[in-house]
């Protein structure tokens, strides 16, 4: 299983890169839990994080991206966009993919991460089993299942483990990765782990005293890499 480090500056993805992580993702985390960072700041981690190095970055939520379209991206591995608020699937799956093409259409094709929100009821977004069907008829590469709400809990609080392993096996039967999130700690990564996850994903657990608005700690981070041995 692989290590992905959420980080909100260039100075963090350097810590994250030598700290052992092997895949950077860019986000605000003041912003949410899809937060997206400025333009500028994605430039700027893109530049220090090695072309061969896995680079993604969240965009926000749909509905936010629909009144701030997306300035100029750098070159990604993988794009994410939230779904809250979006329970209503039968019409907003459409807004989903016209927003995916967009940014397509702009920045040029991206491989797209579908994000499932473990509490998905608190986010009014449609329920994980939903995401990865249509994360598997539109073209997604992957799915991400992560919190919505940090305040209320992490994964376990929402999702059991009999539920995340149906989630990845047939994630995994159509080929896509699988990235799980949702305030993880270096005693979850074991567990993540023996479910069958590609990609266990942090943010809190990697920063100082375990809160995902303060830095990263290069020790936090080797500790974390460690556990996914």
């Amino acid at each position: 299983m692989r290590l992905l480090v959420s980080v909100q500056s260039a100075a963090e993805a350097v810590v994250a890169l030598e700290g052992g992580a092997d895949l950077i993702d860019i986000k605000n985390p003041a912003a949410g839990s899809l937060g997206m960072a400025a333009a500028a700041t994605m430039h700027a981690i893109r530049e220090v994080v090695p072309a061969g190095r896995t680079l993604s970055a969240a965009l926000g939520e749909v509905r936010e991206r629909e009144k701030s379209p997306v300035a100029a991206l750098p070159s990604l591995n993988f794009c994410k966009l939230g779904l809250a608020g979006l329970c209503d699937w039968s019409i907003s799956k459409d807004r989903w993919l016209k927003l995916r093409a967009a940014i397509d259409q702009q920045h040029g094709p991206q491989h797209w991460i579908a994000v499932a929100y473990a509490d998905a009821t608190a986010a009014q977004a449609p329920a994980p089993q939903v995401v990865l069907e249509a994360a598997i008829e539109t073209g997604c590469v992957g799915l991400l299942i992560d919190t919505w709400d940090k305040s209320t809990g992490g994964l376990w609080s929402h999702l059991s483990e009999a539920v995340l392993r149906t989630l990845i096996d047939a994630a995994h039967a159509d080929r896509l990765l699988v990235a799980v999130a949702g305030q993880l700690t270096a005693d979850d990564l074991p567990r993540v782990q023996h479910l069958g996850a590609d990609i266990a994903a942090v943010r809190s657990a990697a920063c100082r005293n375990g809160q995902r608005d303060q830095t990263l700690c290069i020790d936090a981070v080797r500790e974390l890499c460690a556990c996914c041995q």
